[in-house]
């Protein structure tokens, strides 16, 4: 029997650490549960971090967006599942369930991905990346593509986040998870926040010793927010309620 290499499950058990104050599961986390998944999978199908490296080539994350269906509880066992949709050119889509134990949705995501040089830091082709998928798993969790993150013009000052060692991954950038807690801490809610939706671009990489300003607007509907440096737009989130 031929092994599915098109979809990869992996189970955590989550943690009191895992919830907010509130008892939500924090957005770092479900990016932290997206993000092992993808790399346990991209290391089976002999494209991970390592073997990329070889070919002077790194992953790199452009948008990542994900919709609470109904919150996990603590101590909860879930399966993270992944698969990749089909490539174009360029462009590289993941997809992502968290389920129960019984199989019930919890949380669904996308994300969008490229790959570059990792000397010179361009987008560079990457032929037949998935060659040991033979069949693309069809199951999309947006029938809509990851559309921008709408800009808005900030006012007054933002909150001022240096990017510290520990905030740093493999590529020696800010890892795609922190950003969800930078946002977060902008907005420094004493309120608890019912999160359905949030998409996050990423627009610039961030690096150790960076500082960004982090600006934000909320409405009736949700929050929209960005991190800055010298006016140039590191990051861009949508949070809907």
């Amino acid at each position: 029997m031929t092994e599915n290499y098109s979809v990869f499950s992996e189970k955590h058990l989550l943690k009191a650490s895992d919830f907010d104050c509130f008892g939500n599961l924090a957005p770092r986390i479900i990016l932290e549960l997206f993000a092992s998944a993808a790399k346990n999978h991209a290391e089976k199908l002999g494209i991970g971090f390592e073997e990329m490296l070889a070919k002077n080539l790194l992953w790199v994350i452009l948008k990542t967006k994900f919709d609470i269906i109904k919150n996990p509880a603590k101590d909860q066992i879930v399966t993270v599942q992944t698969w990749p949709k089909k490539p174009r050119r360029l462009d590289f889509e993941r997809e992502y369930l968290i389920l129960s134990e019984s199989g019930e949705v919890l949380i669904k995501g996308s994300s969008q991905w490229a790959v570059i040089d990792s000397n010179t830091r361009r987008l560079a082709k990457a032929d037949n990346v998935y060659y040991k998928i033979d069949e693309f798993y069809s199951k999309q969790n947006y029938e809509e593509k990851l559309l921008r993150v709408e800009d808005f013009i900030p006012f007054g000052k933002g909150k001022k986040i240096k990017m510290l060692r520990c905030h740093l991954d493999s590529n020696n950038h800010v890892n795609n998870a922190h950003y969800a807690d930078f946002v977060l801490e902008a907005i420094n809610s004493a309120e608890k926040m019912n999160i359905r939706q949030m998409q996050i671009d990423f627009h610039k990489e961030l690096l150790e010793g960076d500082t960004v300003e982090v600006f934000y607007q909320k409405d009736e509907n949700g929050i929209l927010a960005k991190g800055v440096i010298n006016d140039a737009t590191m990051f861009s989130c949508r949070i809907l309620f």
